[in-house]
């Protein structure tokens, strides 16, 4: 059953937190994350949950926050009570050090965001026929809902939230990923033309080298096609050691019947036979790339499904941007732009508190300049030495 621990600054609004999912109407859920990620989307989020995957079971507990004016719901966020640091890529492991050394704990702490998942994006939703600065009553019946908590913090929201966040007493941190940027290239090759020789002649081999695959996209998949790509996911993770997985063939099933219009899985094969897949997925003028496996070990074929087909769909298609995840300096040397990610932090114990603060404002001088060097340095040519 759900609790009710108030209501906002509006004594009209009613503030709700939920104990599942599957408390939160699907369809008026969805209505405050029309112009959001996908990832904040009803059938993702309780995929996550449904699955086993985000649970109390695995520390992710789920706690969605609903607000409501009058029996419509207004307001929203996508709140988890947390245990632990895996599967969160926002890295605070030096924190969790820093304060187990001075005798403190930072758990269980509130998360806004989607768990297993570094792709930013609203986290404080709001219908869109609020007023924008509302997004700070869902912020503040969040705290309120939770009083017995070590920290509250927003994952990955946009900058705009992350400055809100920090008129409400959160501090903001800086992070960065690469993202690949459409600049209106005509196809791959006026692409390629951004690059230095060496590093465009890199770029045809490794393509090259695998001739013999044949590469094709699937839309809207269907529960077979997701068992594959399952199973290629699957025997990576595997291969590489299967630490901290926290997703399951369920997940990927649940994603085949209620996720499926957002999907697009690019799928390799060497004559009839499956060798690798990649799930991505589509909404807006966005392509994420999520998840990616091979059933046979091939060199190169980790950069073709998970870096080059998604900018050929990108080019095609006239997306904007490609976002393939969290990390990976093999993103960078192959075309993709280091872009800032932000997080919003507030701890309840006040030395804690302005302890990290401080340490963040020292973090985002060294990204700034991380940045700048980045940018000085990678593997594009300016637009106008193109021309």
């Amino acid at each position: 059953m759900s609790t009710r621990p108030g209501y906002g600054p509006d004594v009209k609004l009613r503030a709700t937190v939920h104990q599942s999912w599957s408390e939160v109407d699907p369809t008026a859920w969805d209505d405050l994350a029309q112009d959001a990620s996908p990832f904040v989307e009803h059938a993702w989020l309780w995929g996550l949950e449904r699955s086993g995957a985000a649970c109390a079971d695995t520390g992710w507990q789920p706690r969605p926050i609903t607000l409501e004016q009058d029996g419509l719901l207004v307001g929203g966020a996508p709140a988890w009570i947390v245990e632990h640091e895996s599967g969160q890529f926002v890295y605070q492991g030096h924190w969790s050090r820093a304060a187990h050394d001075a005798g403190l704990t930072l758990e269980p702490k509130v998360i806004l965001g989607v768990p297993f998942t570094p792709v930013a994006g609203e986290r404080l939703l709001h219908h869109k026929s609020r007023e924008p600065n509302e997004r700070l009553a869902v912020l503040e019946a969040v705290a309120k809902a939770f009083p017995h908590t070590h920290g509250l913090h927003l994952f990955f929201p946009t900058e705009a939230e992350a400055a809100l966040a920090a008129s409400a007493g959160l501090f903001p941190r800086v992070q960065y990923q690469y993202h690949w940027l459409n600049h209106d290239y005509r196809d791959f090759d006026s692409f390629l033309a951004r690059f230095r020789s060496r590093k465009r002649k890199e770029i045809r081999r490794e393509r090259a080298a695998l001739s013999e695959l044949h590469f094709s996209w699937v839309e809207d998949p269907t529960p077979a096609d997701m068992a594959l790509m399952w199973r290629a996911y699957d025997a990576t993770v595997r291969h590489y050691g299967d630490t901290d997985r926290f997703l399951n063939a369920r997940f990927f099933e649940h994603l085949a019947e209620h996720f499926s219009h957002r999907l697009r899985l690019v799928i390799a094969k060497k004559g009839d036979e499956p060798v690798g897949a990649a799930m991505c997925v589509q909404k807006g003028d966005r392509l994420y790339g999520r998840y990616a496996g091979q059933l046979e070990r091939i060199p190169f074929l980790h950069f073709e499904l998970c870096y080059y087909q998604g900018i050929e769909r990108c080019i095609a298609e006239g997306l904007a941007v490609y976002e393939p995840g969290h990390g990976g300096e093999h993103k960078f040397a192959r075309g993709f732009e280091p872009v800032l990610t932000w997080s919003a932090h507030a701890f309840r114990h006040r030395g804690v508190h302005r302890a990290f603060a401080e340490a963040a404002v020292r973090e985002q001088a060294w990204v700034d300049d991380k940045m700048a060097e980045l940018r000085r340095t990678g593997p594009l040519k300016a637009r106008e030495e193109c021309s």
